[in-house]
């Protein structure tokens, strides 16, 4: 085929002609961006994203004040049920989505299962079977709802013009990237209720741990009203196919071949991103409670502290970009190396380096209280269960893409609390070193070829590219 485009350029030069004049083409013209039901969707994807951080600095406190045999790797198995949940139905929801040719109802249900999790979450001290079960269970539920965000990612580009397209993504991506980052540091106003907080209704009480599940109810709530009253669906992004005189023509109109190398550079990076943030979440509350003697309450407080300022940063980034368009004068490919770059050096500064001074305290099962042995409430330190006690203190591409940032999500805490609990931080940290340095090096390895697809219609006259059909002249 690459032979008979170079073998006839003046019969190329003749087709090309004929198709700028005489090729009929249909064109959906069905307005404008639909900005309120993008601001809408982006909010749900917002506030999707808090639901599944928002309950990381004060679960494990939780999970010890409900049962105190609770390992760490149960905790990390609790972490990546949820990416689970989000990895299965995010094609589901996907294809069902495809299949009914909207967006409404497969967005209403989502967040309708949303809520069904954060309300089992509430059941957990109630039920008679192990709170540890429920709230894994409500976690994946949670989940399942989640896999809705592939129809919202799906909706930032059915319901935006080619023009606003990227506007539109980054709005979706941003908002996701924010409400995880932020969610943990909402926590913070929730801390100064307490446990056991104050009396509701029944067996239902508000503390510092049930408040992000009723905080998480309201906001899907919210969600459901403006689904409702105020979404609408739209697909004026959406291309009608191209209607040539023959066969021939549709090469010059097919999409050129996007490099292997750049979608695989992306998607490991994505991958290397919520693997370490996932991790850090998911080993934080306990990492900091050994290390730093902090009790229950102290560590949902200083973690959600914590948090607020990683929140903040993020937030002023995002914020900086959307008045700014500060993409427009940065290198996207130097700012993602950076980025991992970042990370490794994060990690490199607090990783528990050997000969460092300081021994960690253990925890005391039992205290004694005016004379009398009772089982120690809060106690502080590292757990007589960590084998590591003797040692010193020391939805299509965008489917793909979400989907290896949730089994990096899944993946990652089960992993990362086997390993913590049997050997420690380091090995954990080194792990991380590893993912994101090596996502940091593919970037400078393909540094070339991770470069936007450019349009047939956006190439110069001259130029040369390569689709489905072959080598293809732009006239």
């Amino acid at each position: 085929m690459r032979l008979f485009f170079f073998s006839f350029p003046f019969r190329d030069l003749a087709l090309a002609m004929e198709l700028n004049g005489e090729i009929k083409m249909k064109e959906q013209k069905e307005g404008g961006t639909e900005w309120r039901s993008l601001a809408i969707s982006a909010s749900i994807t917002f506030f999707a994203a808090v639901q599944f951080t928002i309950f990381f600095a004060s679960l494990w406190p939780y999970l010890l004040q409900l049962d105190h045999q609770i390992s760490e790797e149960f905790f990390g198995y609790i972490n990546a049920v949820y990416s689970l949940g989000q990895a299965v139905m995010c094609p589901a929801f996907g294809y069902w989505c495809n299949r009914i040719n909207q967006s409404r109802l497969p967005i209403l249900t989502g967040v309708v299962i949303m809520t069904l999790g954060n309300v089992l979450y509430l059941l957990s001290p109630v039920l008679s079977i192990s709170p540890s079960w429920v709230i894994f269970y409500s976690r994946l539920t949670t989940g399942i709802g989640a896999g809705v965000l592939s129809v919202l990612r799906n909706y930032a580009v059915l319901a935006s013009t080619p023009q606003d397209r990227s506007r539109s993504i980054s709005l979706n991506a941003g908002c996701f990237a924010l409400g995880l980052t932020i969610g943990p540091a909402i926590q913070i106003f929730f801390t100064p209720l307490g446990y056991p907080g104050f009396h509701l209704i029944g067996d239902f009480s508000m503390n510092m741990y049930t408040a992000p599940a009723y905080f998480g109810i309201f906001l899907n709530i919210l969600c459901i009203s403006l689904i409702i009253f105020f979404f609408k669906e739209s697909s004026v992004g959406i291309m009608k196919k191209t209607v040539a005189e023959n066969d021939e023509h549709t090469r010059f109109f097919a999409l050129p071949k996007p490099s292997k190398a750049a979608i695989a550079t992306c998607i490991a990076t994505r991958f290397a991103q919520m693997f370490v943030i996932t991790n850090i979440e998911t080993i934080g509350a306990p990492l900091a409670m050994t290390m730093f003697n902090w009790n229950k309450k102290e560590t949902v407080t200083y973690n959600s502290i914590m948090h607020a300022g990683f929140g903040a940063i993020s937030f002023i980034l995002y914020a900086l970009n959307v008045f700014f368009n500060l993409g427009k004068n940065i290198n996207h490919r130097i700012g993602s190396a950076m980025g991992l770059i970042g990370i490794v050096i994060f990690h490199l500064v607090t990783f528990p380096w050997w000969g460092l001074p300081g021994k960690i305290t253990y925890q005391e099962t039992y205290i004694n209280v005016n004379g009398t042995t009772i089982l120690n409430p809060d106690p502080i330190g590292c757990r007589p269960g960590y084998q590591w006690y003797n040692f010193a203190l020391s939805g299509t591409m965008q489917g793909i893409l979400m989907l290896s940032g949730s089994v990096a999500r899944m993946c990652g805490p089960i992993i990362v609390s086997k390993v913590f609990t049997a050997w420690g931080p380091r090995p954990a940290w080194i792990m991380e070193i590893l993912v994101a340095g090596g996502a940091a090096t593919l970037w400078a390895i393909f540094y070339k070829k991770t470069v936007p697809l450019k349009l047939p219609n956006s190439l110069s006259a001259g130029s040369i590219y390569r689709n489905k059909h072959g080598l293809v002249y732009k006239f």
